[in-house]
C-alpha cells in the first residue's frame, strides 16, 4: 500500500518539529537501528537524487551539504518499511538510469537525474517511493536550523509556554486594504 502524506500532515509535522526540535536537540539519540545503513552504493545513489531534488542555489546548499544523506539514512533505520521502500526505488533509479543513458544514476548529468526522477515521479514505481523520497528530503533539509538561518528564519524561545510575537505593522498591509475584491461575491 503506497504511503500517503498530505500536505496538512507534512506542514503540522514540520511545524511541530520546529517547535520541538531545538529544545530536544541536546538530549536527541536516534531510534535504534533495525534495518542497518544504507550500503556505499545506495548512499552515492541516494546522495544524487537528494541534491537533484534540493539542489545548491542561490546562496543555499545543496540537500546533501547539510547531511541530508546522514539523516535520512537515520530516519529510515527506524522504520524497515520505509526503509525498504527507499532501498528498492533507488535501485530501480540507478537501473533506470544505467538502462536510458549507460551510466549509473550517481555519475550522470543533472539533467539525466532529473528526467530519471521524472520518470518516477509520473510512473509511481515502486508505488510511494518518489513521495516518499521527496518527503524525507524536505523533511531532512528544511528542519535544519542552519537552513532556517540562511531562510532568515529566526526561531523565539522564552521561558514562557509561548513566546511573545513581534508587533504587527500595520503598514504592511495598507495597499491590499484599499483593493478592490479579488473575488466575485455571490449571494444565493
Amino acid at each position: 500500500m503506497p504511503i500517503h502524506v498530505t500536505r496538512r500532515t507534512f506542514i503540522g509535522t514540520s511545524v511541530g518539529l520546529t517547535v520541538i526540535a531545538p529544545a530536544a536537540l541536546g538530549s536527541f539519540s536516534p531510534a535504534p537501528l533495525l534495518g542497518g545503513s544504507f550500503g556505499a552504493n545506495e548512499k552515492r545513489i541516494l546522495r544524487a537524487a537528494i541534491d537533484t531534488l534540493i539542489p545548491a542555489a542561490a546562496g543555499m546548499p545543496a540537500a546533501s551539504e547539510i547531511g541530508g544523506v546522514g539523516y535520512v539514512d537515520r530516519v529510515t533505520a527506524a522504520d524497515a518499511k520505509i526503509r525498504a521502500l527507499l532501498s528498492d526505488g533507488l535501485r530501480a533509479v540507478d537501473t533506470h538510469c544505467r538502462t536510458a543513458t549507460g551510466v549509473e544514476f550517481a555519475a550522470s548529468r543533472p539533467d539525466q537525474q532529473r528526467d530519471a526522477l521524472s520518470h518516477f515521479e509520473r510512473a509511481d514505481t515502486p508505488a510511494g517511493f518518489f513521495a516518499a523520497l521527496r518527503d524525507i528530503t524536505y523533511e531532512a533539509y528544511y528542519t535544519q536550523p542552519q537552513i532556517w538561518t540562511v531562510l532568515g528564519y529566526t526561531f523565539r524561545r522564552s521561558s514562557k509556554r509561548t513566546a511573545q510575537l513581534e508587533r504587527f505593522d500595520e503598514s504592511r498591509v495598507a495597499r491590499v486594504r484599499v483593493m478592490a475584491p479579488l473575488f466575485l461575491d455571490v449571494s444565493s
